[in-house]
């Protein structure tokens, strides 16, 4: 009688226990719950911000929305730790299964990219403040600005670097076709995300020194007309150098491609196919874009305009009337000193159709070739009086429409529908 009391008793022991153990189960199931629905809460705000109108996006909120999610994501990731020793096991479990199987590297991979996301906006901090007048005291320019952020945001962006390893890593612990569908998706738009911020993120690491702060940078302006097409978007109709020193712009200059040669020097052969279809007898700088490799071109490029000139320069700049256009969308209308019209990115066609084009009865005359792309340096300093003059990061911050696309993080969805497995729109 005894030995059957204490059985009992041990009995009632191990199922008290067992009640207690599924009590804080759940309680932590809970508390995951709330905290990957705080976090789809805040995936919803930034996705609202990221729908609207780019130049408005308010970037100090977008920041503090993206700090909250990484700290519920983090949160998030401690209890997934606590309760991965149960949820590992579960993937025979119907539906649900491969998702409670793959949670803690899930939850793994959500904390590094929005804790690498909050680092970058966090050394990045500087240039989120809204704009100080024009002209008033203490107004830097934006390029500036981004210099002096990014040489003092180097620990910052360090840690962002090793979280987006621990990303990667994490990544590559669960496999993305064991998910449901709609899951597979959000992972989809992630796995794209990630290298983008990768190589983002050495742009950035990259750009103090691109910028001029260690010495002087010169970097070789290239005009495309991509109504004239060649290997890298159109022929090389104007050509200069722009000089940056600490991201400020300390000298401009481009016009004629054709002005830069020197044809007292014996040029190279150009490749066979120019000899033969353009009857082009030497490589001059205006052809020098035959390859379809961007990087074997702009080093083409400089080659020859080196030996044109005796100018050294440190990389390459091309661009073509698109490009021209966007940057004006993105900076609004200048004012370029020969028309009395503002130019932007609605009227820059039609300004540099005409300012080419000889006036009206004139004909083609020796002064209308050799002035008739004087409008790219009037129109460059328009355009660089006005970057110079502005510290809007809103306006100059995101001048291309796939920039936007890349805002919307599936981040927060994914930890949404991981571990509370409520969909996502």
């Amino acid at each position: 009688m005894k030995l059957a009391g204490t059985r009992r008793r041990l009995r009632w022991l191990l199922l008290a226990a067992a009640v207690l153990v599924l009590a804080a189960a759940g309680l932590e199931g809970y508390r995951t719950y709330r905290l990957a629905a705080d976090l789809r809460d805040a995936a919803a705000d930034l996705q609202a911000m990221a729908q609207g109108d780019p130049a408005a996006l308010e970037l100090q909120a977008a920041a503090r929305l993206v700090h909250r999610a990484r700290l519920d994501a983090e949160a998030l990731q401690t209890r997934t730790r606590l309760l991965a020793p149960l949820t590992r096991w579960l993937g025979w479990v119907p539906r649900y299964g491969p998702t409670l199987a793959a949670a803690a590297p899930l939850a793994d991979y959500v904390a590094s990219l929005t804790a690498a996301g909050d680092e970058v906006l966090g050394a990045l901090d500087p240039l989120l403040a809204p704009a100080m007048p024009a002209g008033s005291a203490g107004n830097t320019p934006l390029a500036a600005r981004l210099v002096e952020a990014l040489v003092s945001a180097g620990p910052r962006l360090d840690a962002a670097e090793t979280y987006l390893q621990a990303a990667d890593t994490a990544r590559r612990r669960f496999d993305r076709g064991d998910l449901p569908a709609s899951l597979q998706d959000n992972l989809a738009d992630a796995d794209r995300l990630l290298p983008l911020a990768q190589q983002g993120l050495a742009v950035l690491r990259l750009l103090p020194a691109l910028l001029g702060t260690e010495a002087p940078r010169t970097y070789l302006l290239v005009a495309q007309n991509q109504d004239e097409l060649r290997a890298t978007g159109g022929f090389i109709s104007g050509i200069g150098t722009v000089v940056l020193d600490r991201g400020r712009i300390v000298g401009l200059s481009i016009g004629d491609s054709y002005s830069v040669d020197d044809l007292s020097r014996t040029y190279p052969l150009p490749p066979e196919p120019l000899q033969r279809y353009m009857q082009a007898g030497q490589w001059l700088v205006r052809d020098a874009n035959w390859s379809p490799d961007f990087p074997t071109a702009a080093a083409q490029i400089r080659e020859l305009y080196t030996f044109s000139t005796g100018a050294e320069t440190n990389g390459l700049i091309a661009f073509d009337l698109s490009a021209v256009s966007r940057l004006l969308a993105a900076i609004g209308p200048v004012q370029v000193a020969s028309v009395s019209e503002p130019i932007g990115a609605h009227n820059v066609e039609n300004y540099i159709h005409q300012a080419w084009a000889p006036a009206p009865g004139q004909g083609i005359t020796q002064e209308w070739w050799e002035h008739r792309k004087d409008f790219m340096g009037e129109l460059a300093m328009a355009v660089v009086a006005t970057i110079q003059g502005s510290s809007d990061r809103g306006r100059l911050g995101m001048p291309f429409p796939p920039a936007r696309r890349l805002i919307p993080s599936p981040v927060p969805r994914l930890a949404t529908m991981a571990f509370c497995s409520v969909p996502s729109n």
